[in-house]
């Protein structure tokens, strides 16, 4: 029994460890491209600011403004069941360079759109030393905010299954309401239940 106890003891702090080596290894840079002006290749001569993950980054209202990110990940290996956050779900566009491959297009803007509900999310690249991506975000005409974040897959799952089944509860309520007042209405005739009406359709 107490030989059960140690080993799980020992797995518990084992995991403990590796996520909190994983959080030290990740780093997030931005860059403000307020004119939009530059592109993938002046990536290598912006002036990057080191910001913090999960704190919310808000610029304002804006008008054409570009932030680019750099993401960076040691020991990517150990991270194939994390993914990269983008925690806004209304960005006009947000386009991903990985190390190798096409870059990704997702956004309000654009054909690309989330696997998940909540958030943009992507992969860390497999690499055995290094990972690191590069991603432009664009927001037009209103208020721009966002977050960056390491996020396991399962709880993005969950939050997109979370909000689903709250959609889905309100939208029976507001259905069932509705179908009320047109029964009362279809029995009575009074005009107040017409409001009703309205108000369940709104």
């Amino acid at each position: 029994m107490k030989a059960l106890l140690r080993c799980r003891y020992t797995l518990l702090v084992s995991l403990l460890f590796s996520f909190h080596s994983i959080g030290q290894s990740a780093r997030f840079y931005y860059f403000i491209d307020s004119s939009s002006r530059y592109s993938i290749e002046d990536t290598a001569k912006f002036s990057w600011k080191e910001g913090t993950l999960t704190d919310n980054i808000s610029f304002g209202y804006n008008e054409n403004m570009t932030v680019w990110c750099k993401l960076t990940v040691a020991d990517s290996r150990f991270n194939s069941d994390l993914r990269w956050t983008f925690n806004n779900i209304h960005l006009d566009s947000l386009t991903i360079y990985p190390c190798n491959g096409e870059p990704i297009n997702a956004g309000d803007r654009t054909r690309g759109k989330s696997v998940h509900l909540n958030a943009y999310s992507f992969e860390i690249p497999e690499d055995e030393s290094q990972s690191t991506i590069i991603a432009r975000i664009k927001k037009q005409w209103s208020f721009f905010d966002f977050s960056v974040s390491l996020t396991q897959e399962r709880d993005l799952i969950e939050s997109t299954q979370n909000s689903l089944a709250l959609f889905f509860i309100f939208s029976g309520f507001a259905i069932m309401l509705l179908l009320l007042n047109l029964y009362i209405y279809w029995q009575t005739h009074e005009r107040k239940y017409l409001y009703y009406i309205i108000y369940s359709l709104i």
